[in-house]
């Protein structure tokens, strides 16, 4: 397995569809406008709208240079294999990915493929911000979450973690979905919701995997492929429960008055 360190260039970002085609989207660099535009009203709209579509950046892959040195990550940037001497917890080693989750697309979902749990299976997948340290597994630091496979704990902070579902090893395969709808994650294994296990949850934040012993090996899938668990299914689901919600609360006169204050303060 090659250890790639340099990102070859790209012209475009790989997203999904219903149909489950990939198709490609042209990604168009901010190109400095002449002087002659400055302080004018187009000037203001491009970069606005370049910043909405940067804000909107999918994670698509793991970052090579955002990663602790015990990892490694082979050409694709979706397979990552833990290379240190895993002695102790010191040794843990974490990478995230190239972009944070966009609040805007409501909820986001990823799986990992566990191909090997190593000597250990000291693995443990969630995710966290970006000031996070990177030698650590996810959820053993604040602002860091994650499930643990060795255990079957997740964990949200230092110390011990809680008990969660069930612990997971070589061919299983283990989802994380973020619903910033009503600020929850849960974790999926081999395709059955496991139920919500963190609630409360507000920031800027990037899927992210750690290993801590010899030969774990894990493979990402950031919906390049077909998802075990049925995402489609939940967000038809959640889409039902939150018109039932809007409909229960447009007879609600609180409600009613709330609307009618923020549309007159605008």
């Amino acid at each position: 397995m090659s250890d790639s360190n340099e990102y070859p260039n790209r012209g475009s970002v790989r997203v999904r569809r219903r149909t489950r085609r990939s198709v490609s989207i042209p990604y168009y660099p901010v190109i400095k406008l002449p002087d002659y535009f400055d302080n004018t009203n187009f000037a203001e709209s491009y970069n606005r709208v370049h910043e909405i579509f940067k804000s909107m950046t999918l994670p698509t892959e793991w970052n090579v240079n955002d990663r602790y040195y015990h990892l490694s990550v082979d050409s694709s940037r979706l397979k990552v294999k833990y290379i240190g001497p895993g002695r102790n917890d010191r040794e843990a080693a974490a990478i995230r990915t190239n972009h944070s989750i966009p609040s805007q697309c409501g909820i986001f979902y990823f799986e990992i493929d566990i191909i090997s749990k190593g000597r250990e299976g000291y693995i443990g997948i969630g995710f966290c911000t970006k000031q996070v340290s990177l030698n650590r597994l996810p959820g053993w630091e604040n602002d860091s979450w994650g499930y643990h496979g060795d255990d079957g704990c997740t964990f949200c902070s230092p110390g011990s973690g809680k008990y969660y579902g069930p612990k997971f090893t070589t061919g299983d395969t283990i989802g994380c979905c973020l619903n910033f709808r009503d600020g929850t994650a849960f974790f999926t294994k081999n395709g059955e919701n496991l139920g919500i296990a963190f609630r409360d949850l507000k920031g800027t934040f990037y899927p992210c995997i750690g290993l801590r012993t010899k030969g774990e090996f894990i493979e990402a899938n950031f919906g390049h492929k077909k998802f075990k668990f049925e995402i489609e299914r939940y967000m038809k689901e959640e889409k039902t429960r939150l018109h039932a919600t809007l409909e229960a609360n447009l007879t609600d006169n609180k409600f009613i008055n709330n609307i009618n204050t923020v549309i007159q303060e605008i």
